[in-house]
């Protein structure tokens, strides 16, 4: 029960931290938000923190680690890419505009970004993660998650509620 509390925490914090780390990115770019899911999340990012984790569990050398998880994360960008945007037809994320993509589904400029993101998971954030979640912060975690999801889907039913009148 607490591994599967764990991973899930890992997902549901990572998906929200992402969508506030691209919201925060295209305002400090300067760039219109592409938000296209309802919600303060981006699942892609909850999928790539719990595998990091994972990976980091079962691997115990952390070059070997890093590398592993760099692969895993770009494999989970690639793949999910592909389900979501050319079997559901969902289009969250088009990089065929970018230099040396595949597919259009990762390119070499977002692949550095993960591989940067490999190596702050696998050589900082595992030892803290690996100590500080135990059930009590999971939980917590959790339920400030999941209050902030509700939060948000309250805020937007009142704002177009207060916009009808």
């Amino acid at each position: 029960m607490k591994t599967i509390l764990i991973y899930l925490t890992l997902i549901v914090v990572g998906s929200i931290l992402g969508y506030y780390y691209e919201v925060g990115l295209r305002k400090i770019l300067g760039k219109q938000s592409e938000v296209r899911l309802r919600g303060p999340y981006h699942p892609i990012y909850g999928i790539g923190i719990a595998l990091s984790f994972l990976i980091c569990s079962l691997i115990k050398t952390p070059w070997v680690a890093f590398v592993s998880v760099a692969v895993a994360i770009n494999a989970a960008e690639y793949f999910g890419g592909l389900v979501c945007n050319k079997y559901l037809d969902l289009n969250l994320w088009d990089y065929s505009k970018y230099p040396f993509n595949l597919h259009g589904q990762i390119c070499l400029t977002h692949s550095i970004g993960w591989v940067g993101a490999a190596a702050l998971f696998a050589f900082l954030l595992f030892p803290v993660f690996q100590r500080v979640l135990i059930p009590v912060v999971c939980l917590v975690l959790l339920s400030i998650s999941i209050v902030s999801i509700f939060s948000y889907f309250a805020s937007e039913y009142f704002l177009a509620q207060k916009k009808r009148t």
